[in-house]
């Protein structure tokens, strides 16, 4: 199957994200050829269940595996650049990088993984493809002349301040409790040497803060609060850290506050934030460049790109069977050109980047499990077979049970989705339990206020050509009209650097009124203009411009009735959430774990 235009332009979005993850150094070692244990077959143990290699594997093929196929392609396309623009590896890059990474034990395990080979090809493309950007990105800079000035960063600087200027602030922990009595014994309690968190923990009834042990969950800026729960807020300003005050009648609850931190105001200076501001700006001037030159190499790589893999083509092999040459599936994910992407590499890349993510993920879903069996909550295996045939079609689905095990696949996928409906049965209880009802009123409230939020204006969205001289602009016009792309003339022709790599598109749509000065001539032009209309040239600050509507959006004011389910369920999340989330913390908390996969695992056993 070969990669679609439409993938290639969204693959660009997150490349320089991904070239930032780097790893790992050529060593000595065997891939693994047994697919029952590629690294280690347990992975951890949730209150005496075993978590699987294989159901791992299955998880992060499912939720990372086709996009990191097109990061590998991605690498791939970029480091064929290398030779042209003269760049390649030191022979020391990754073994600096692994020094500050691993433990010795971890490499061994690694290497013995994946094989010595292998490790050269992944960690030594995703290298080479960083420094390729990197010089590429020097190129962009020195080709368009690209600078910022320090009048340019000044600017910024002051239009930002109050972005990154933070008052005084306060951080502390609560117990609420329903009597003066209560509190007053909880101090004490506290003062005979209690944990704080503890007695929280033990006598606190609020919802929010109890299972975090009384926590608020971050600073609180001086001023934030208001009418008497502003109290709260002052009185923590007034204690130094670790103190606890005296109980504080607040809204019919008396209330124990102990400060956890506390910082002073901060306004940075622009010597500071220079440096941070300089690199901004620089790269929103480099990004269109960047991004239409990988856009460029994408495009021309297309015919080169053949994804092999079976769960990710419809060109499934005749008699294909998972499982061959050591692999899981199939030894060859991806062809680019001539180069082979394996298995082996996919995986590696696949744990590197989301095998903690992953753990975590299935370690939840086992406590919730847990859970769900005292609530009744029961999702059959007849339900969870249909909802796999819903994801995969039958050949692939053949292939996942053949590499991984039918049973693998049904268990993890049950497990799945017994989790969330133990989420939504929890959801629903705490609602019930807590009789959480959202009024009208609150509702028409809520629409009150955040009206100016969903109205929008009239706005338009247009493309344009910028040129020195009204000539220049009647014979790219003249181009236009007699057949040739705007876009393809803009790129030809304009001298705006912020838009031309985008066909001239100015990147939103803007709101009628939202002009100023001379400027106000595009806006109104681009107004008055049919969608996919052109304008006569038009002389605005001294420059030649032409314009082209692409979009058009009439004023909007959204009724009551309509936003009605959308607000109810923000109301209901917002007064649901601090439940949950005490609720996942008291399960974590109280659950044993412990993680023995040995790239994850602080102590990997002996044995392994």
């Amino acid at each position: 199957m070969k990669i679609t235009r439409t993938r290639l332009a969204i693959a660009v979005t997150g490349l320089i994200a991904s070239m930032a993850v780097l790893l790992l150094i050529p060593g000595q070692g065997t891939a693994q050829t047994n697919p029952n244990s590629f690294i280690a077959y347990e992975v951890a143990y949730v209150n005496g269940e075993t978590l699987t290699e294989p159901e791992l594997l299955f998880t992060i093929i499912r939720m990372y595996g086709e996009e990191t196929i097109y990061d590998l392609i991605e690498d791939e396309i970029i480091i064929g650049q290398a030779d042209e623009m003269g760049v390649s590896l030191a022979s020391n890059d990754v073994v600096e990088y692994l020094a500050a990474t691993y433990t010795p034990e971890k490499l061994s395990t690694l290497l013995d993984s994946f094989g010595e080979g292998n490790l050269e090809d992944a960690i030594g493309t995703q290298l080479l493809a960083l420094k390729v950007v990197t010089k590429k990105i020097d190129q962009v800079v020195t080709e368009h002349g690209i600078e910022v000035t320090g009048d340019q960063v000044q600017g910024f600087y002051l239009n930002n301040l109050p972005t990154w200027t933070t008052p005084k602030s306060v951080r502390f922990s609560l117990i609420e409790t329903g009597a003066e009595a209560e509190a007053v014994e909880a101090r004490l309690r506290i003062e005979a040497g209690e944990d704080f968190a503890s007695v929280c923990q033990e006598v606190s009834t609020h919802p929010g803060t109890k299972a975090y042990g009384g926590d608020i969950g971050g600073l609180v800026p001086e001023g934030y609060s208001e009418g008497d729960r502003a109290l709260l807020e002052t009185t923590a300003f007034d204690l130094e850290i670790g103190d606890v005050s005296q109980p504080l009648l607040v809204e019919g609850k008396y209330y124990l506050v102990m400060l956890t931190e506390k910082t002073d105001y901060y306004e940075p200076s622009l010597e500071d934030m220079y440096d941070y501001i300089h690199a901004g700006l620089m790269d929103q001037l480099v990004q269109p460049h960047l991004e239409e030159w990988m856009m460029d190499l994408l495009v021309e790589a297309e015919e080169g790109i053949n994804i092999l893999y079976p769960i990710y083509t419809d060109d499934l092999l005749d008699s294909f069977s998972p499982g061959g040459d050591g692999s899981f599936i199939s030894e060859i994910v991806v062809n680019v050109d001539d180069r082979e992407i394996t298995e082996v590499e996919f995986f590696f890349r696949l744990l590197r980047e989301n095998g903690s993510a992953a753990i975590e993920s299935l370690i939840e879903e086992i406590l919730f499990v847990e859970q769900g069996q005292s609530m009744g909550v029961i999702v059959t295996a007849a339900e969870t077979r249909e909802s796999l045939q819903g994801v995969y079609d039958d050949e692939s689905l053949s292939i996942l049970d053949a590499a991984f095990g039918e049973t693998v696949i049904n268990t993890t996928f049950l497990r799945h989705l017994t989790a969330l409906d133990v989420l939504g049965t929890k959801w629903q209880q705490i609602i019930e339990e807590h009789e959480i009802e959202i009024t009208d009123e609150q509702i028409l409230e809520y629409y009150l206020n955040n009206l100016h939020r969903w109205t929008r204006p009239d706005t338009v969205r247009f493309s344009i050509i910028i040129v020195e001289a009204e000539a220049d602009a009647a014979a790219a016009r003249t181009r236009i009209v007699s057949g040739e792309s705007f876009e393809a003339v803009c790129m030809d022709v304009s001298q705006d650097d912020n838009t031309r790599a985008y066909g001239g598109d100015i990147g939103a749509s803007v709101p009628r009124g939202a002009a100023t000065g001379e400027n106000t001539i595009m806006l109104d032009t681009a107004f008055e203009l049919p969608i996919g209309g052109v304008s006569q040239p038009l002389e605005i600050g001294g420059k030649w411009f032409l314009i082209k509507t692409t979009e058009q959006s009439d004023a909007y004011e959204p009724s009551l009735a309509e936003m009605r389910e959308e607000i109810l369920g923000r109301l209901l999340e917002d007064r649901v959430t601090p439940f949950i989330m005490g609720w996942r913390s008291t399960i974590w908390t109280e659950a044993d774990i412990e993680v023995v996969y040995p790239i994850y695992s602080d102590n990997p056993s002996p044995e392994f």
